[in-house]
């Protein structure tokens, strides 16, 4: 599939009836305007589809991927699928149940064009987290950001649909359909470790919070410490733990000794001893970017070890 444009925007759908007319509608009052937008649905029952083929018939640069033999994949997996299809220079991702600011390509375009354009690069910005009605709650949700590698594998802050990424990456991670976390932790990481990334701490998007797709902060402090041993803290060490084994299986042999050692530290989380595992990551000064996280991530490692000792 050929892109004739400069930019591949790559959109996953699923139910998403409810809002992605309105997030097609931001895409297309962008200030940059040569796109094109390739939708890949990934099963949907209700009028997802159909809203998307009328769309396209009031805008060429809309494109639905069929698919003789469709299958739900799951994001990670359908962006993936997608990603390996689509020609372009560069690529964004999109959400259905997004609204992107009018200077959201240009601007993140013009941060990219000024990295080595021979390199695998990722950009990626800032987001104003919204009520389902785009109110706005957070008006700025991250303005700094930590993408080396380690940092990346221990608390992910890539977020999917804020990224553009060039061909170069892409071409790295084209065959890559089945990876061991999100599609944006694994570009981050591949980016971080062979190429350059960069973030603008201006919002570009606003994300929608709703019944079934919520993030933030959680203000009580019952709740909290709750969250220390939930299923959701155990489900990102898990997937941490996975992910460093699945770049050690993929790109192992290109770490240098000290990151390969790190990584294999990650890796081997839960098939050491929980006192091992501390020590290791205490001696080889693998932690968050303060005091107050790293006790935190250590807490939640010691609340939640039992679950990585289940990991196939």
């Amino acid at each position: 599939m050929k892109n004739e444009k400069d930019v591949a925007i790559l959109m996953s759908t699923f139910n998403g009836a409810a809002y992605i007319s309105q997030q097609i509608a931001s895409i297309r009052a962008q200030s940059y305007g040569d796109w094109t937008l390739y939708i890949r649905d990934d099963g949907s029952t209700d009028a997802t589809v159909s809203i998307i083929q009328k769309l396209m018939a009031v805008d060429r640069r809309l494109v639905l991927c069929a698919e003789p033999n469709p299958v739900n994949l799951g994001p990670a997996r359908s962006f993936m699928s997608l990603l390996a299809k689509v020609e372009a220079d560069y690529y964004l991702f999109a959400d259905q149940d997004d609204f992107w600011l009018p200077d959201k390509i240009e601007k993140t375009l013009s941060v990219m064009q000024r990295l080595n354009q021979h390199d695998p690069n990722l950009v990626h910005t800032n987001l104003a987290l919204t009520d389902q009605d785009l109110n706005v709650l957070v008006p700025s949700f991250n303005e700094v950001a930590y993408d080396d590698v380690q940092s990346l594998l221990l608390a992910n802050d890539v977020t999917g649909c804020t990224v553009m990424i060039n061909r170069q990456l892409r071409d790295l991670v084209r065959q890559q359909a089945a990876i061991p976390c999100m599609h944006d932790m694994w570009l981050g990481l591949v980016a971080a470790k062979f190429g350059n990334v960069a973030y603008i701490k201006e919002p570009t998007i606003w994300y929608r919070q709703h019944g079934g797709n919520v993030v933030g902060s959680t203000t009580s402090k019952v709740a909290k410490v709750k969250a220390f041993n939930s299923a959701a803290e155990k489900e990102r060490l898990v997937t941490t733990v996975l992910t460093a084994r699945g770049l050690l299986k993929v790109y192992g042999n290109h770490f240098s000794s000290a990151e390969r050692q790190t990584v294999t530290t990650l890796a081997q989380l839960g098939k050491v001893s929980l006192l091992k595992a501390l020590w290791r990551l205490h001696r080889q000064h693998i932690h968050k970017q303060s005091f107050l996280t790293t006790a935190s991530f250590f807490l939640k490692l010691t609340l939640n070890y039992s679950s990585l000792k289940r990991i196939v």
